[in-house]
């Protein structure tokens, strides 16, 4: 297992911190800490929240998610909260 995962995750998940959010708008974004992609921001969708609502998600916070890769970029799903 490659050191920069924690080994009670999924190996398709990556953590994060959140960045931004515009909760009026719906998305935000969040810093991967991850693998070749450290340093990447992931664009995240409020329909991609797993367990909170975007107003519920403070800036600085760390989280995990499933990464995609769009036409328009990386995308972040089945965002999930860290303890």
């Amino acid at each position: 297992m490659p050191p920069d995962r924690a080994p009670d995750r999924s190996p398709d998940r990556l953590r994060g911190k959140v960045m931004r959010t515009y909760p009026e708008r719906g998305f935000g974004f969040i810093r991967c800490l991850d693998g070749i992609d450290a340093g990447i921001d992931y664009f995240f969708h409020a329909t991609g929240l797993d367990d909170c609502e975007i107003d519920q998600l403070e800036e600085g916070s760390t989280v995990t998610f499933e990464p995609r890769h769009v036409a328009k970029g990386k995308r972040a799903e089945h965002v999930q909260r860290t303890a």
